[in-house]
């Protein structure tokens, strides 16, 4: 009888280890699923920022996610500029058709004045006006799945500001997954070293 004691003991004490160490893993697969999730999030969601060259007298859209994004369409808005005296244009966007993670491409726009075009070679100049004038840019895209996004972006002092990305449904109304949070873009002025 005192021989089996200490064996009941040691056994008891081992299933008492393993049933720990299951519980362990099992909550370290929880942790490591929902790390998953997460990638997988971020690998389907891109994230377009503005980027904005006053000496080179050029607005640029980058893709600061690991995934891809095309069919950008930058959403026709109304520009009031101060000149000293008021000028109300309307700025048109070319659509992109494909951005890759980590690239940047310039953005083309015509200039409307009262719905006619005067985009000329001086049209690029209005680069200037950005940081002075509150502008809000919409943007609609997909990732490489088609999966639709919407993007809000604004300048804010002298940076694009994302305040928002959502996911849209086949209707093309927001899907109820969370929004990615807001973040500041690249500098809005980028300064060139020596």
């Amino acid at each position: 009888m005192f021989f089996y004691e200490p064996i009941l003991v040691i056994c008891i004490v081992l299933l008492g280890l393993m049933i720990n160490s299951a519980v362990q893993l099992r909550r370290e697969i929880k942790q490591l699923s929902v790390a998953l999730e997460k990638e997988k999030h971020k690998r389907s969601f891109p994230l377009l920022a503005f980027e904005l060259d006053v000496e080179g007298r050029s607005l640029y859209i980058t893709n600061d996610s690991y995934c891809y994004a095309k069919k950008i369409a930058i959403q026709d808005f109304d520009l009031t500029l101060h000149m000293g005296f008021e000028k109300h244009l309307t700025l048109k966007f070319d659509m992109i058709d494909l951005l890759k993670p980590g690239k940047r491409e310039k953005i083309t726009f015509r200039v409307f004045d009262h719905g006619h075009e005067i985009t000329s070679s001086d049209s690029p100049n209005l680069v200037y006006y950005f940081p002075d004038t509150k502008v809000t840019f919409h943007i609609h895209f997909e990732n490489i799945e088609e999966d639709r996004f919407e993007s809000l972006v604004i300048n804010e002092g002298k940076e694009f500001i994302v305040k928002h990305t959502e996911r849209l449904d086949d209707a093309g109304t927001p899907n109820p997954t969370p929004p990615i949070k807001p973040r500041p873009s690249k500098p809005l002025i980028k300064e060139k070293s020596l």
